[in-house]
This record gives C-alpha cells, structure tokens and sequence, in this order.
C-alpha cells in the first residue's frame, strides 16, 4: 500500500487538476493503474495504459521503479528526495545528473538539499543568492513570451513551478552549480569574484561584493528584457501565475537610487505611495517613480522648491540624463560608469541643481 501511495501521490501532485474534466480522467487514470497490481507493485505495475496524468511524471515513474527493480536501495533514497518540499515527486533531473547511478544520486540530492534548505522557502534575500550565483554561470532566465523573463520565484504550486524552476533544472548550468557547491556559503565566492563590467547587464543583478540586489525589490522576480539597454523590473500588484503586469521600474536608474540612497518608510514620506529616499535636505526631495514599462517615465525625480528635475536612463545607450521637468531642457548627461564609480558626481549635481 505505502509503495502504490507513493507512485499515486507523485503523479497526482505533478498533474494540473484544474477543472471537472481533468479529475475525472485522473481519477479513472489510476484506477485502471491500480487494477494492473495484484500484490507486487513494483513488479506488476503496467504504466502503458495510464491516462489522465501528466506524461514527464509517467515516464519517470517508470523509470523509478525500473531503478529499483534492479537495486532496492535506490526506494530510500527515492523518497527522500521526492519529500523536499520544493521537489514534491519530481526528481527525474537529479537522476539525469547522475547518469543513474545511486552514490552519483546522493551526492547530488544532498546538494540540492543545501541549495534549496528549508528555511529559503521564506528567505527572499537567501533566494537571491541562489539565483545571482547562477547567473555568473548562465544566462538562465526562462522566458514567458517575447521579451518577459524569470528568475525563478520559489512559489510551489504547481503551475507556478512549470513556469519557474523546472525549466531550469535539467540545465547544464544548474548542473554546474551544483558541482561548485558544498555549503550554502560557497554561492558567496561565485557572486563576489564576479567582474563587474557596467557594460554587462547581468553585474547590475549579481552586484558582486555587495549584500543587496535589485532582485529583492523585483516581484516574482519577473523583468521585461526588451534589449540589454531596455531592461524594466515588475513592480506591479500581482501574483507569481500572472504576467499581465505593466507597473515597472527602470533597470539602471534602480540600481543608482538603491545604491545611492535608503528607502525612506511610508509613514515617513510626504506621499505616501511615492518610494522618497532619505537624505540631506539641502539636496531637496529626492524619490523614484515607477512606471509602465516602455514609456520612458521611470527614474528619479529630484524636487528643489517649485522645481522637479528627472534623471532618467537614455533607451539607446548607457547613458543618464538629468533634465528639467518643465522645459524638457537637458542640463547634463553622464556615462552610467562615471556615476557608479563616483558616487559624489551625482550628488554634487543633484546639489547644483537647487540653485
């Protein structure tokens, strides 16, 4: 009973059941499955007429028990790795890693393990360093349509997780990830020796020797990838299924406020809605606005008395520029480099512009 439980439980929890229809055919699905057995269920088990469920967990479920059919020690440890609460029954690519071999299994189930711990299902920040270490490897983002892409929210339902991690597990990349791995700290060096070059898009998300990312104020880690000059994060209010989302900020010019500045708490800033960072008065109100994304008005607004001044990304190049709301006048353009490498250029300007 408990080995056809097994079998059962993983095929259901890797099946979207979301209508009547789908039920019922899952339901007759396993049942003319479970009239297949007698008394083995290992060696009577006939997965060839099974209907009704998703066709990857079949096919592994077949190939699980042909493991164990040949070596019984592959079940305890099977199951040890169907339980991980991320995994939940889909281990095939740990299997493929291994090439099927048990020790080879272990050693990376016990990695994964370390990667994906328990307490990083809540952990945005630990989340984070998960994702910024595979990204010094690989540009690994799944893509939803066109120019929408993931890093991969640690959502587990199940529609969210075919969207998100199982396409990348099975990589070579997050094989290699694995392989570099032995401790959860070990992801620290991969993110930390990695060059920072303000040419690359991928440095602005693995912020080598720093402890912060913009990944952690990305919802559901969800970005527009237009070009790697157009790059704009979800700020929008929905959930990790949902991709209909226009609310964004801008890329670069959220990397400057993050680095520049702290966020200032709602309670505290003189709108509400508005992210206001806290700094000197003499440098005014400074704040970032988000925008739909595509329309050019993400960035940071500086207010000096009636005045408000937009430092904003130019789409074409790595370049930002500070103009004056009102007359749409550029008063001066920096290289995206200059401003990261001299955190004083920027607020020196930001100082002239009260005058």
């Amino acid at each position: 009973m408990r080995r056809w439980q097994r079998i059962a439980k993983n095929l259901i929890r890797n099946t979207r059941v979301e209508e009547g229809d789908a039920f019922v055919k899952a339901l007759r699905g396993l049942r003319a499955l479970a009239d297949t057995i007698t008394f083995d269920v290992y060696k009577e088990i006939d997965f060839s007429s099974l209907g009704g469920v998703n066709t990857k967990q079949k096919e592994e479920e077949r190939r699980k028990v042909a493991l164990i059919n040949k070596n019984e020690r592959w079940e305890k440890v099977l199951i040890e790795a169907e339980e991980h609460w991320y995994l939940e029954g889909q281990v095939g690519f740990l299997i493929d890693y291994a090439k099927e071999d048990l020790e080879a299994f272990k050693k990376y189930k016990e990695k994964f393990f370390i990667l994906f711990k328990g307490t990083v299902q809540k952990d945005k920040k630990a989340q984070t360093h998960i994702q910024r270490a595979l990204l010094t490897i690989e540009d690994y983002l799944p893509s939803h349509d066109w120019r929408k892409k993931t890093f991969c929210t640690f959502d587990t339902r199940l529609r969210v997780k075919e969207e998100n991690w199982r396409k990348v597990f099975g990589k070579e990349s997050f094989k290699t990830l694995l392989d570099q791995i032995d401790t959860f700290e070990d992801l620290f060096e991969l993110i930390d020796t990695y060059v920072f070059d303000v040419h690359d898009w991928k440095s602005f998300f693995i912020n080598p020797k720093e402890h912060w990312s913009v990944l952690e104020d990305t919802r559901h880690f969800q970005i527009v990838f237009e070009d790697e000059e157009r790059i704009f994060l979800n700020a929008g209010d929905t959930k990790p299924d949902r991709w209909k989302w226009r609310n964004a900020k801008e890329l670069y010019t959220w990397y400057i406020f993050r680095a520049f500045f702290k966020l200032k708490p709602r309670e505290k800033r003189e709108i509400k809605w508005r992210l206001e960072a806290e700094v000197d008065k003499r440098y005014g109100l400074i704040y970032y606005w988000i925008a739909p994304f595509g329309s050019g008005e993400a960035g940071i607004g500086v207010e000096k008395g009636e005045k408000i001044y937009e430092i904003k990304k130019d789409p074409r190049k790595k370049e930002i520029v500070f103009t004056e709301y009102e007359s749409q006048k550029v008063l001066k353009r920096f290289l995206l480099e200059d401003i990261l490498s001299r955190k004083v250029d920027l607020m020196e300007e930001i100082a002239v512009l009260r005058k």
